[in-house]
């Protein structure tokens, strides 16, 4: 008889109101069924706030479960090691095992935990069902599973890294009949446009060639793909079978191979041209061409995120971000001229960034014709390049990530500017871009994919909190 399996997306350290389809689970609960592992069931901590907790319990009473995975990025580490404690408490006997980009990146962090049994470094599809085979085979030869760490004997053992899956068809599409569409309405999604509406989040790709010095490297830094092939069937599965018209593409960059992009948005527009898109994170700019922007609007796409970072081209070098930024410039101008609603990626307090700096950054965005752009402040997690060249006391840790990229006034300063002079940048950055250029109005209201009240009073209240009265 096959283990009952209780699949858990952990809790952010900081809840704000965001929640969407947790596509990393919906991977494994595929690739456990397709191994033929049918009691699954999914709990998302996110959706309860504070109260996950005795939700947990309830659920745990319900399903009783043999096997627990728990997903989590370093911001919810913390309600995952309490979720795991939890369970423990319920049910010594119940096999935790714990994934995600957290122990992907703190392996040392996740695996000591007394309440977790196995740790999955790296992607999860084959890894988890291998554990599973041996844990119904007694845990015989536990140490030839590639991608893991586990105890024995009060000791941690890692195994040696699993091999990343060249071919992503291999995956099976996601088990998207695990979760409830409707059920994130209420919450924020990555586009705010989609807040209220039945939309799904979509990987075509894995892996990035690039070595931004902050970034994590889960996927690798070898570019893996999806065929247009199976992209396309994906998208006919969401819209035909669950009645899904809104797709959020989540890629670190969608266009790296940019002729099978092109494919993929051909072939939409010929069998799904009412599904709208929504790029909410992978477009390169510069490396965009003319007959792929071209395709955007003939694709029903809606919106679209491009990623200036920084307008000094020494901290882009310092950052081995390396952003042509005239032809990112080009290129977002022929994107909004297709009246495509277009958002960009700013980021303020690199190590030694100075006014001089941050100017340039204004100077490029100001330039910049498009819609709205997102200002974060840098986070230096630890295990990154850029971590080296900060003190140790302001790398973030599992133990002290209680920072939200997008807060005003929450952050560990790098910079070589006071806390003050960071923040009112931040601040005079947002009143300049909005309330200078009546234009930029005009054409936010002119492209919007949705114009219906929430989401007017949700981009409002982001606007009001990030000038006026900031968080």
């Amino acid at each position: 008889m096959k283990p009952k399996i209780l699949l858990i997306k952990a809790k952010c350290n900081n809840f704000f109101g965001e929640a969407q389809p947790p596509l990393g689970l919906l991977y494994i609960s595929a690739s456990l069924k397709k191994e033929g592992y049918s009691e699954i069931a999914l709990f998302e901590a996110e959706k309860y706030s504070e109260g996950y907790k005795e939700k947990l319990k309830e659920i745990l009473d319900i399903h009783n479960p043999d096997i627990v995975g728990i997903s989590a990025i370093t911001a919810e580490s913390v309600s995952a090691h309490k979720m795991a404690e939890i369970i423990k408490n319920f049910n010594r006997k119940i096999t935790i095992i714990i994934g995600g980009p957290y122990p992907s990146h703190y392996p040392e962090y996740a695996a000591e935990d007394k309440n977790i049994d196995f740790t999955v470094i790296g992607e999860g599809e084959k890894t988890v069902v291998e554990i599973l085979k041996h844990i119904e085979n007694g845990r015989e030869k536990i140490n030839e599973i590639k991608g893991i760490a586990y105890k024995k004997n009060d000791s941690i053992i890692t195994n040696p890294p699993a091999i990343l899956i060249d071919n992503l068809d291999e995956i099976p599409i996601p088990d998207w009949g695990l979760i409830d569409f409707d059920s994130y309405s209420n919450f924020i999604p990555q586009s705010p446009f989609l807040y209220g509406k039945k939309y799904a989040v979509i990987l075509t790709s894995r892996g990035c060639p690039w070595h931004c010095t902050y970034c994590h490297n889960i996927f690798g830094k070898k570019f893996r793909a999806h065929s247009p092939q199976r992209v396309i069937k994906e998208m006919e599965i969401l819209y035909k079978e669950y009645g899904v018209e809104n797709i959020e593409i989540t890629d670190d960059i969608f266009n790296l191979d940019i002729e099978r992009a092109k494919k993929i948005l051909k072939e939409k527009s010929e069998k799904l041209p009412d599904v709208k898109l929504f790029f909410v994170n992978g477009f390169r700019g510069d490396i965009l061409d003319d007959e792929f922007i071209n395709l955007l609007k003939p694709s029903n796409t809606k919106y679209v995120t491009l990623a200036l970072e920084t307008g000094s081209v020494k901290i882009q070098k310092e950052i081995k971000k390396e952003m042509n930024l005239e032809k990112l410039y080009s290129n977002a101008g022929k994107i909004v001229k297709k009246k495509i609603f277009t958002n960009m990626f700013v980021m303020f307090n690199f190590p030694k960034e100075t006014i001089s700096d941050v100017f340039q950054t204004i100077k490029w965005l100001l330039k910049m014709p498009v819609h709205t752009f997102m200002p974060s402040y840098l986070m230096a997690y630890s295990n990154t390049e850029i971590a080296k060249h900060v003190e140790k006391n302001k790398v973030i840790t599992p133990e002290n990530d209680i920072y939200i990229y997008i807060s005003v006034k929450k952050f560990i300063n790098y910079s070589n500017m006071k806390n003050w002079q960071l923040i009112s940048l931040k601040i005079i950055s947002n009143i300049i871009f909005y309330f200078f250029f009546p234009t930029r109005i005009y054409r936010i209201f002119r492209d919007m994919p949705y114009g219906d009240f929430k989401v007017l009073a949700l981009l409002f209240k982001k606007l009001i909190t990030r000038t006026l009265f900031p968080k």
